[in-house]
């Protein structure tokens, strides 16, 4: 696979109502009922569940490119009996066969919204031309067209159905970068002295992100399109004339994307507030971002060198996790290569190598996830944080000082790890996923012990318990 190489035009094969609280039989005791303040802002790295998506019949090699916020996904299959690429919409277990448009061509699907419409690019078998495209309903819209372009690449679509891409025009020796909004398509303009560019995200505030070539010093660097008249900045790169691309853009105009730095191997980046920083990688090696959600966790793939491959990974405030953490022994997969995508309510998608020995392709989905204390101190304001629940439900947070079962209410079956737990408080969850709560821990509390746990009423899902001293 290409270094950094542009969503998801990579080599295929080198690439969750609102409730009412619940009555809680407990009262909780005064060493923690006390007023809670105002709910921070905080990550940490939930629990999944990893989802094989499967294939289509007769196809082998899956490749997902693109989750919305209702966890459906798409991308495309490959059938070594027709040497045809076919895109695929997946949902709830389901995969439907986008199929080619015409005969003998292939659909490759890029990007989808929350409408279920999916941007891509037709490849004409016969005639070798590719066309940008966007599917909705089972019909096939043609956008991005120039008269002279031999090829076009529809990368991006977001819930205004604007779609971002690219059209090859061989009369011109360029690539042209292209908005195509409300029937029209429209050249993006470039910084001076790039020539060619492509346009790859697009958030839905309308910001783009993408990259442009400049023939003098023979790069490509990062370029953001922001703003109503989407005018182009220039992110530059984190090495004196090296390179960089940016790949997707967040609803909050953060970006990411790859860079050179130098003395160093190529990064990942994290572009904010006018500032670009590299993202940490596994142990020194190269490193790029695929994608990024609105609270800025970023999801791509680093070099591991000890397997000597591509490892998936994501990276929540600057911290970078090897996403193969999460496999357990015995599991389907070999290796999760490569994460292309992540909602803003933490579904993360991608492939990897599968125990068949073909390139599979995942989703993981967040387990309801209770974090530890932060910071954890006696005679302090403490967040509580729980991650994975339904973006606007409640959560319910329990604790108590010893471990046993308990059965949680109006929830068959489902029990708590505290003997006689008490009520802490509740949050509702943002459209991240986490419920998130203050409160002041007493000096009281200092050497207790604490066993606590978290449940989601309306799903009766259960956190696994956390025990905590107090210092």
């Amino acid at each position: 696979m290409e270094m950094g190489c542009i969503r998801p035009r990579c080599e295929a094969v080198h690439q969750r109502t609102w409730r009412r609280r619940s009555v809680w039989p407990a009262v909780a005791s005064s060493m923690l009922a006390i007023a809670a303040l105002t709910p921070g802002a905080r990550a940490h790295d939930p629990g999944y569940i990893v989802h094989n998506l499967g294939t289509l019949p007769g196809a082998t090699t899956t490749i997902a490119t693109a989750v919305n916020n209702k966890g459906q996904v798409t991308g495309y299959c490959w059938y070594p009996d027709t040497s045809r690429w076919h895109g695929f919409l997946w949902e709830a277990g389901s995969m439907t066969d986008l199929g080619p448009a015409l005969p003998d061509t292939s659909f490759l699907a890029a990007g989808i919204n929350d409408h279920s419409q999916v941007a891509g690019w037709m490849i004409d078998h016969t005639t070798e031309l590719e066309q940008a495209a966007v599917w909705a309903n089972g019909v096939f819209t043609p956008v991005i067209e120039h008269p002279a372009a031999q090829r076009s690449f529809a990368n991006d679509i977001n819930n205004a159905r604007e779609v971002v891409g690219s059209a090859v025009v061989p009369s011109l020796g360029k690539e042209l970068p292209y908005l195509w909004s409300n029937g029209t398509a429209r050249k993006l303009a470039l910084p001076d002295a790039m020539v060619s560019g492509q346009a790859v995200g697009l958030s839905e505030t309308g910001d783009i992100a993408g990259a442009g070539w400049d023939p003098t010093t023979q790069t490509w660097t990062a370029i953001a399109w922001v703003g109503p008249n989407h005018t182009p900045r220039n992110l530059g790169s984190l090495a004196a004339n090296g390179s960089s691309k940016a790949t997707a853009v967040s609803d909050i105009g953060s970006v990411t994307g790859w860079t050179d730095v130098d003395d160093a191997n190529p990064a990942a980046f994290l572009y904010r507030d006018g500032l670009m920083t590299a993202l940490p990688s596994l142990g020194g090696s190269s490193a790029h971002g695929n994608a990024i959600n609105e609270a800025d966790e970023v999801v791509g793939a680093a070099w591991h060198e000890g397997s000597q491959d591509w490892h998936a990974t994501a990276w929540r405030l600057g911290v970078i996790s090897n996403l193969n953490g999460i496999l357990v022994p015995g599991s389907e997969w070999d290796s999760l290569t490569e994460a292309t995508d992540i909602s803003d309510i933490g579904e993360i998608i991608g492939y990897g190598r599968h125990e068949s020995g073909d390139i599979q392709s995942f989703l993981l989905e967040p387990l309801l996830t209770l974090t530890t204390p932060i910071p954890g101190n006696s005679g302090e304001v403490n967040t509580f944080d729980c991650a994975g629940a339904t973006p606007g439900n409640e959560v319910i947070f329990v604790y108590g000082f010893n471990w046993g079962t308990f059965d949680v209410p109006n929830c068959p079956g489902a029990v708590f790890d505290i003997q006689t737990p008490a009520l802490l408080d509740s949050a509702i969850a943002d459209a991240r996923g986490h419920a998130v709560f203050d409160k002041l821990v007493p000096s009281q509390a200092k050497y207790k012990v604490v066993i606590f746990q978290a449940w989601e009423p309306a799903t009766c899902d259960v956190a696994t318990a956390v025990m905590w001293t107090f210092y």
